[in-house]
């Protein structure tokens, strides 16, 4: 049996034993999380210095603050948001992750809610070394459902979680917990 962390503990069903848990580790920096939205901001950031020269090239003719406010600050807003406002709210998502194996199912709790995967005698559970310090665990394939919005659109969403991405010692301790998990399962 594990230490059971704190945020799990409401989301177990009668008689369901923790086999590990653990959360996901977040990065302090920033860099950790860059995507596409860095190069989104690096893009703003350009249109932002040219804005800025077209300002200053027709600075006589330009008499109100406000024209130098929304040529110029809105541009580099945009990208101040791209470039670190996807990133925290990103290390945010992941500090608040919590995850645990039982002998039945994975539990991962987020803002949102906890979200249940169960685990059954086929499931397909591998172990990857990663890159960077972080290895992956797989313990679904990608289960996605077919939704239909208000609008009468469909689109595809994930319903469950697949995977965890963890550094090289947790990984090696939920991977062995899902494997007690299969051989226990029906």
């Amino acid at each position: 049996m594990t230490t059971v962390l704190p945020e799990i503990t409401p989301h177990l069903r009668k008689g369901e034993a923790v086999l590990w848990s653990g959360k996901p580790d977040t990065p302090d920096s920033l860099r950790a999380y860059r995507g596409w939205h860095t190069w989104v901001g690096r893009l703003m950031v350009g249109v932002a210095i040219a804005m800025g020269l077209i300002a200053w090239a027709n600075r006589a003719e330009i008499t109100s603050v406000w024209v130098w406010i929304i040529l110029v600050g809105g541009p580099s807003l945009i990208a101040v948001g791209f470039a670190y406002g996807v990133a925290w709210l990103m290390r945010d998502s992941r500090r608040t992750t919590r995850y645990a194996v039982t002998q039945k199912r994975v539990l991962v709790v987020t803002k949102t809610g906890p979200i249940s995967t169960p685990i059954t005698r086929s499931s397909d559970i591998k172990h990857t070394r990663g890159r960077k310090g972080y290895d992956t665990v797989q313990f679904a394939k990608g289960n996605h459902v077919n939704v239909q919005t208000a609008s009468n659109k469909k689109r595809s969403v994930y319903s469950q979680p697949k995977a965890f991405i963890l550094k090289p010692d947790d990984a090696a301790d939920a991977y062995r917990a899902l494997q007690i998990s299969k051989a226990k399962a029906k």
